[in-house]
């Protein structure tokens, strides 16, 4: 069974299966697009800088809290795998990040226990 999606979106130790994160990922992806969207609609609609001014720094809010969620969720796929959570940060680097979500995305993680703790799918060796 795969770890559930939503939790431990902001804890810096553990690990995260496949599944979770991309779900996870996916989930943000869409969420993040939907509401920058609505937030042109709603610009465009309203006339109004002010209200528009208000409702992008709530966006800008959002996609910071969306950032260290995904940093640290990133953090924990990396641990079940078998690197170190601070490999995470090679995600923000230009054309790297890019290939090496996409690894993270597809490798599958270490089965059974590992240093960083046990499997999220609850499997032992």
């Amino acid at each position: 069974m795969s770890k559930p999606v939503l939790e431990d979106l902001f804890k810096w130790s553990g690990r995260r299966d496949r599944k979770s994160y991309t779900l996870l990922q996916l989930a943000m992806l869409g969420f993040g697009m939907a509401a920058t969207v609505l937030w042109i609609v709603e610009a465009e609609l309203s006339g109004d800088p002010d209200t528009a001014l208000g409702t992008l720094f709530l966006l800008i809010l959002m996609f910071i809290v969306m950032g260290v969620s995904s940093i640290a969720t990133t953090a924990q796929r990396c641990r079940d795998l078998g690197m170190p959570g601070v490999v995470a940060a090679v995600i923000m680097l230009p054309y790297a990040g890019i290939a090496a979500w996409i690894a993270l995305l597809v490798m599958p993680g270490e089965k059974g226990p590992n240093k960083f703790g046990a499997d999220p799918r609850g499997l032992k060796t």
